[in-house]
Order: C-alpha cells, then structure tokens, then sequence
C-alpha cells in the first residue's frame, strides 16, 4: 500500500544518524533535502530552517541517504513516509545509542559510599532489628526505646537502598536486552553496538555485585528452595468445628426466645379478634355492626348519608 503524503512522520535524522551507523539497504533511499543555491553547508529537512535565512536562494534536491548522513542539520526534521525503511532502522539505533546515558556517570561521593557501607553492615545483621532483653529500670527503658527507634530507621534505610539498587540492576538489564533485540532485528549495526554493549555489560556486572552484597545469602537460599517443595496436601479428615467459647451462655440467650429453624412458607392471617383476658383490647373499637362503635349496616337507599362521612 502506497503512502500518502497524509501519512507522513517528520523524524529528526540528525540526532539518531551519525556516519558511524550502518545504514545496511537504507543507504540507498532517496531523502529530499534544501540546501543553499551554493550546495554548500548542511542538508535541511525544510526550507524553513533558520540556518537558511541568510541563503539569497534555496534548492531542493533528492539525496541518497548514505551520502546525506554526513551533512544532515542536527536540528531539522524530515518528513518521511509511515512505511519508510528507516523509520524501524532509527528506532533500533535509538535503543542501542540510549545505552550511552548509563555510562561515563559521574562517580559516588563519599556520602554514598558511607551510606551503602552501612546498608550491609545492617542487612548482614538480618532484615529487621533483632528484639532487645527487658531490664527492670524503667528510665533505662526509655532511653533504649529511643535508641530503638533511631536503629529502626536505621533499618527501614538499608532496605531502602537495597530496593533501590536492585530496581537500577533490573533497569540496566531491561536496557541491555532491548538493544540486543535490536541487533538481532539488523544484525549489521552489531559492529556499532558492541562496543556501547560491553561496556554497559561490565557496569551492569558491577551493580549486580553491589546489590549482592546487600543480600543474605540465606535468604536466596530458602527462596530457591520454595519454588522446589511440593505444595502442601491438607487432611481434611480428622477436621472437627471448634467448639463454642461458652456453651452455657449459648443456652441462656436461646433458652427464653426460641429460635425457629426454617421461616414459614405462608404468613399466618391476622386475627383482629382480641384474645381473651386481654385487657388492652377493651379500648378498640368493636367489629360488631350493632355496637355504637361498630361498622354501620349497608343501607338500601344510595342516598342515605353514611355515618362514616358525618
């Protein structure tokens, strides 16, 4: 499918090609440049580039990209097609060129130092600060309570940086694999990348040996072993329900209210009759239609005013 000229990515090639990258069948690909009328100084991605204001005339012209590569403005972008092989060629040397930022770091200070000294020296210990012996004194309890807490930042700090250290481990890794994955998609950029790759190798060695040491060795240990046990079968046989706390007061709370096992399956009629030797029921009005506080009777004249609406 043919791309149009909607389908464009405008790609800064001056910041991701240098003339020491391969190119492979990319340098063969045809790139529109402008160029000054004197075809001298760098090639611009577009006649709008400030570096060519000063030109009386500009030209635009068609390059192939392994000549380009040398005069390419740095700070231009150049409108390439979506299916253009050096789109997925620039994202491959950006993986590999991204290793670059991890190297020639600048060394720790000595504060750092005497932090990760102390770190394992913590760690060595054990995970979490070992439980103190009681003493009868109280105010000597107190002032170890305060030390106490200062050893439990202590603590939480070492295993603060240890966190750390192995997220940073982890990161350098993560980058290493891309850009190998990279070289494996355009092997010729392996005489490019090799160099940036074993150097980042050796301070990827470097971090792993400084996170190790932050590490008990019984604990990779008892971690390794856990993957390997087998899982647990539970004998449920011999299982009882526990038995209540208190029996008896059990009894006492249920003895007075029964409690029924299923609910009905019909609610029972309600009985307006009161019951008998029911004294609160002498107040209420009587069902009778012959008792003055009865219903009225029906009469047979529609008419006739009902006792009910005087």
């Amino acid at each position: 499918m043919s791309s149009t000229r909607d389908e464009l990515r405008h790609v800064m090639l001056g910041s991701l090609f240098t003339p020491e990258v391969p190119l492979g069948s990319t340098r063969d690909i045809l790139i529109t440049c402008h160029v000054s009328a004197t075809d001298r100084g760098k090639l611009h991605g577009s006649p709008e580039c400030r570096t060519l204001r000063s030109a009386a005339s500009v030209n635009q012209i068609d390059v192939p990209f392994g000549e380009a590569v040398a005069r390419i403005c740095p700070s231009c972008r150049w409108p390439l097609p979506t299916n253009s092989f050096i789109l997925p060629l620039g994202a491959a040397v950006s993986e590999v060129d991204s290793l670059a930022i991890w190297l020639d770091r600048e060394s720790k200070d000595e504060e750092d130092l005497e932090a990760e000294r102390d770190a394992a020296i913590a760690l060595a210990a054990g995970e979490y600060l070992p439980r103190a012996a009681e003493s009868g004194d109280a105010e000597e309890e107190d002032d170890d309570a305060a030390g106490r807490d200062e050893e439990w930042e202590r603590y939480d700090r070492a295993r603060n940086f240890r966190s750390r250290r192995h997220e940073h481990w982890r990161r350098l890794h993560s980058y290493l694999t891309r850009s190998n994955e990279a070289v494996s998609e355009y092997p010729f950029l392996a005489t490019w990348a090799d160099g940036l790759q074993s150097r980042l190798a050796t301070v990827l060695d470097e971090e792993r040996r400084a996170f190790a040491a932050l590490v008990q060795p019984i604990r990779l240990l008892e971690a390794a072993a856990v993957r390997v046990l087998p899982e647990p079968a539970l004998d449920r046989s011999h299982h009882r329900s526990p038995r209540p706390a208190h029996p008896t007061a059990r009894l006492w709370l249920t003895s007075g209210f029964p409690v029924p096992t299923t609910a009905p399956q019909h609610p029972e009629q309600w009985n307006p009759a009161p019951p008998r030797g029911d004294t609160r029921a002498l107040g209420l009005h009587s069902l009778s239609p012959r008792h003055e506080n009865g219903p009225p009777n029906l009469s047979a004249d529609r008419h006739e005013t009902s006792r009910l609406t005087t």
